[in-house]
């Protein structure tokens, strides 16, 4: 049974142009499809990289290590005796560390993980910064509230109301209402 590969937008990172090369032919050969790189800033505009780092080294480890904080999921290729410091580096950062050489099913399963996992983090970021944008909002319509009841001497049931009847009548929302009335008190 021929299984179809998955369509994931795919980075597959390495150091140099000569292990990308390797990586590219054994990874084509198994039908899989990827922009090939040995720049990280080009890898980091995609879903889910590879980066295959054979020889461990730290400095290019902080470089994809950064890639984990974005919205993709990364995939660390590094040989059985770097596997442990590996594994230390990219310890909650939500990368998925395997030894080289890897199976090319076990390859594939990570790769769904991987764009699964980055999804899912896209997702939590969108909403994170959506409750930034609420909470925002609310801190500007209590500051507005605060300068009603200390301007115009309302009560905080009184400013609400007063805010949200402005907001109905004026057709606008209550962060815009909250501005002008800022606008109007706090210069």
């Amino acid at each position: 049974m021929n299984e179809e590969k998955p369509m994931i937008d795919l980075a597959v990172y390495a150091a140099s142009e000569e292990g990308l090369a390797r990586v590219k032919e054994r990874l084509e050969k198994h039908g899989i499809i990827a922009q090939y790189t040995t720049d990280l800033a080009k890898a980091s505009r995609t879903a889910v990289i590879a980066a295959v780092m054979p020889h461990f080294e730290e400095e290019r480890a902080a470089g994809v290590r950064a890639l984990c904080e974005g919205a993709c999921g990364v995939i660390v290729l590094t040989r059985a005796e770097c596997y442990a410091a590996a594994r230390a580096c990219f310890a909650g950062a939500g990368a998925i560390v395997l030894k080289m050489p890897v199976d090319a099913d076990l390859f594939t399963q990570s790769l769904g993980i991987a764009a699964d996992l980055a999804a899912k983090l896209r997702r939590a970021q969108d909403e994170a910064a959506s409750i930034k944008l609420k909470l925002d909002d609310l801190k500007l319509v209590d500051r507005a509230k605060c300068a009603l009841i200390q301007y115009l001497r309302m009560t905080e049931p009184e400013a609400h109301r007063f805010i949200e009847r402005q907001a109905m009548n004026k057709r606008m929302s209550k962060r815009e209402v909250a501005l002008e009335i800022l606008k109007t008190y706090e210069s």
